[in-house]
């Protein structure tokens, strides 16, 4: 007892005494707000932050209560203390009885009766039923005696039932978890260490050795409780090193500021540190709930990108599986048109013949877009082979322009073509998916939206690149049409007035193409009804790599 007695002389001299209570008191704090806010609609995070509460305000009162001397004031804080403890009982209670489910439904034993009884209880613990006065005062003028009356029995009757039917939950749902056992062993483990100190340094030493000094110190013994519950709640989800580093931060800041505390005799600057500490306490948890919050959105948001992943997948997978059924049943049907148009079935009436010759241009159509939707499809998953050679651009150019010139006067439109009179415009690349979705979609869309007027190609090269520019007198390019121009499946909003058979996809699968020969495209329009401008870049031979992609 020597021993005991040196040591806290030596740290009531140093005031660590008030240090050691007030990390205590910020900790279990901090831990409940911590453990609350990760998941406020759970049963067993509420529990615990009703716990943590009644905890930090019972450890205030009982730490000032052995620093008073006045006896009239000592009365009080020991009725507030005791009124405490009923709560402080219950919400241990309490929470070994949800632990550890998210939901629980009351029944009306607990709500009707349990409840009553431990607000009641607490009232009967403020009235002289249980303490009635002071019986002997020190000669320091502190409170060495207090006159315990009859009324005592009730509240230690409640205490003792809630705390050991606490205990008794603990136990039977430890043996009942069987293999999940881990987070029970914790939460038994601090049980354990919290009790033995609190019945050591709270009852043995005040009851048989007559030593009070360490009851202030109750904060302390229950922390290993309050870390290990907290621990068994949220053990995984709890350690996200970023809601660690912060609650570190927040608790050494606090700390900090408590031990100044401990250094001043000033009132002033004491009041001032105190009103510091509460401080940096509360914007602390602020900045704690903001980083919780954080986690929970970038979780939320990984959640549904990996939601939406599946969903493209099984789309995708759709469609593919619609266009080929499509793509079969158009095959056929062309095949059956085509025979007619071509007199395989004998001679038709010229009726039937022009019906066929509609139907099949209209099936062809059909077909494109299916193949249209695949490509884009593939390109999207980056399943398309490339099969890449040198070619002479300029003699893929010219091939396209004569390929629709009779689309052109078709409309009436003059179609011309500035080819160039010298140098190399060779590349490196596929020639069918240039030829097909690059320079024969950019100037057959020009022809399809320009009602009257031009269109002119134009191919240079300069720098290591060669140039294609597509220029129409149409209808042009509003600005809300510019920004989806390449997206997937998104026809400009007027251009379906003029091209009623437009998909959306063509410009989509032109720019995949030339980002994977490492081009460039891009269009221009000074608005509605004044032309457009296409330009697609690609680099010469020289400066390319060849192999197939």
């Amino acid at each position: 007892m020597a021993i005991f007695d040196s040591i806290f002389e030596v740290l009531l001299f140093q005031r660590l005494d008030l240090l050691l209570v007030g990390i205590a008191i910020a900790a279990i704090g901090l831990l409940g707000v911590v453990i609350y806010i990760n998941k406020p609609h759970s049963a067993s995070n509420k529990a615990f932050m009703m716990f943590a509460l009644v905890t930090v305000l019972w450890s205030i009162v009982n730490y000032v209560n052995y620093k008073v001397t006045s006896p009239e004031l000592v009365l009080w804080l020991l009725r507030a203390l005791i009124f405490l403890g009923v709560y402080h009982a219950f919400t241990f209670f309490h929470l070994f009885y949800v632990y550890p489910l998210e939901s629980k439904k009351y029944p009306r034993v607990y709500t009707r009766v349990l409840i009553p009884i431990v607000v009641a209880t607490s009232l009967w613990t403020l009235t002289p039923f249980v303490f009635s006065g002071i019986d002997v005062i020190a000669k320091d003028g502190s409170v060495s005696k207090t006159i315990v009356a009859p009324g005592i029995v009730l509240f230690l009757a409640v205490i003792l039932f809630l705390i050991g039917s606490g205990l008794y939950q603990l136990i039977r749902k430890m043996i009942a978890a069987r293999g999940g056992r881990s987070p029970y062993v914790i939460i038994f483990v601090g049980t354990v260490i919290t009790f033995s100190l609190l019945i050591a340094f709270n009852i043995i030493l005040p009851a048989v050795f007559l030593n009070v000094r360490y009851i202030p110190f109750g904060a302390l013994f229950i922390l290993p409780f309050a870390a290990c519950m907290a621990l068994a709640i949220y053990r995984h989800d709890l350690f996200n090193l970023k809601v660690t580093a912060t609650s570190t931060l927040v608790f050494a800041l606090a700390i900090a500021n408590l031990a100044i505390i401990t250094l001043v005799d000033d009132v002033l600057i004491l009041a001032f540190s105190l009103g510091a500490f509460v401080l940096v306490l509360a914007a602390g948890i602020l900045l704690i709930r903001g980083v919780m919050r954080e986690i929970e959105q970038r979780q939320i948001i990984e959640k549904q990108e990996k939601e939406l992943e599946v969903s493209n997948q099984q789309q995708e997978n759709l469609i593919h599986f619609i266009s080929h059924e499509v793509k079969g049943y158009l095959a056929t049907n062309a095949a059956v048109f085509s025979a007619i148009v071509e007199g395989d079935l004998g001679k038709v009436e010229p009726r039937l013949g022009d019906t066929a010759h509609s139907a099949l241009s209209e099936t062809r159509r059909g077909a494109d877009l299916v193949k249209d939707i695949l490509e884009a499809a593939n390109l999207k998953k980056g399943t398309v082979h490339f099969d890449k050679k040198e070619l002479d651009f300029a003699g893929a150019v010219s091939t396209a322009v004569e390929f629709l010139r009779s689309e052109a006067q078709e409309k009436g439109l003059a179609l011309t073509y500035d080819a160039p009179s010298s140098g190399s415009f060779v590349i490196v690349g596929d020639e069918q998916k240039l030829r097909d979705h690059v320079i024969r979609n950019i100037i057959d869309n020009s022809i399809r939206y320009t009602p009257h007027g031009s269109v002119r190609v134009m191919l240079t090269r300069s720098a290591g690149w060669v140039r294609l520019t597509v220029v129409d007198t149409g209808v042009g390019i509003t600005t809300e049409d510019m920004a989806k121009l390449f997206q997937p499946g998104s026809p400009g909003k007027d251009s379906i007035k003029v091209n009623v058979h437009s998909t959306g996809y063509g410009l989509f699968i032109a720019k995949s193409v030339i980002d994977a020969h490492g081009g460039k495209i891009w269009a221009t329009s000074e608005g509605a009804g004044k032309g457009s401008r296409f330009v697609v870049e690609l680099p010469v031979a020289s400066t390319v790599s060849r192999p197939v992609v």
